[in-house]
């Protein structure tokens, strides 16, 4: 068995994560976390039963996704995906949210038209601007 089958917790973690998952935003709430009984907003997801303890990079994400009013998040789906991220100097895998909204494609860029440059032709003796119009 491992770690976190004997140990289950009640929060997601990059480590138990397998790649990117859509989740459906059901709450967030602010609870009291850790030794110091610190209040943090947590969200809270249809698809799992852990919540996501939220930082402030996070938190800007889905702010960009869907704006600053936090109950307008209900309802609305992120992408989650495990990266390594540095925390108190230490290297771990954490969580990250997607800046994009799962299932809208971003706009395909299209390469801009470059035309050729136009062709030089040599000077003609015989034709001067000044005496053919």
């Amino acid at each position: 068995m491992k770690r976190n089958d004997l140990f289950p917790s009640k929060w997601l973690k990059g480590v138990t994560m397998a790649g990117d998952t859509n989740l459906t935003i059901t709450a967030l709430l602010q609870e009291e976390l850790g030794d110091d009984r610190q209040e943090k907003p947590v969200l809270y997801f249809k698809e799992v039963e852990q919540g996501l303890v939220l930082n402030l990079t996070n938190f800007n994400t889905i702010a960009d996704l869907y704006g600053d009013e936090t109950d307008a998040w209900v309802g609305k789906k992120i992408t989650v995906f495990p990266t390594e991220v540095t925390f108190s100097g230490k290297t771990s895998l954490g969580i990250r949210i997607r800046a994009r909204v799962p299932g809208v494609r971003p706009a395909q860029k299209t390469a801009p038209v470059v035309l050729p440059p136009e062709p030089e032709f040599p000077a003609d003796p015989e034709f001067s601007e000044e005496t053919n119009f």
